[in-house]
């Protein structure tokens, strides 16, 4: 997966490049978020990117980073124990999924 050069600069709810999310605003704010964070993207970036290896590359700081910052963009909070498994953790929209399983309603 080739990277881009460019760094990723942009409001937390712009989707800089990649698979579009179809119109999903918690999709395209945790992408951008992630995006942000990474500071740049494969360039066929899109909600199923692996966070990690093979994708965006988090390291487990930037991880921590990208986490906190759904947490106050969303007013979710997260239970370390039970929340964060390698499948909520493994793309942009399984912790999309994950976001809105915190969420009220």
């Amino acid at each position: 997966m080739a990277l881009c050069e460019e760094p990723i600069i942009g409001p937390p709810h712009q989707v800089m490049s990649g698979e579009p999310t179809a119109g999903d605003p918690t999709l395209e704010a945790v992408q951008a978020i992630v995006m942000r964070i990474a500071g740049r993207a494969p360039v066929d970036a899109g909600p199923d990117t692996a966070l990690t290896e093979g994708g965006f590359a988090l390291d487990s700081v930037n991880m921590l980073r990208a986490i906190m910052e759904c947490e106050e963009t969303f007013q979710v909070t997260f239970d370390p124990d039970a929340d964060f498994t390698d499948q909520t953790l493994s793309t942009v929209r399984t912790l999309s999924h994950l976001i809105r399983s915190k969420r009220p309603g």
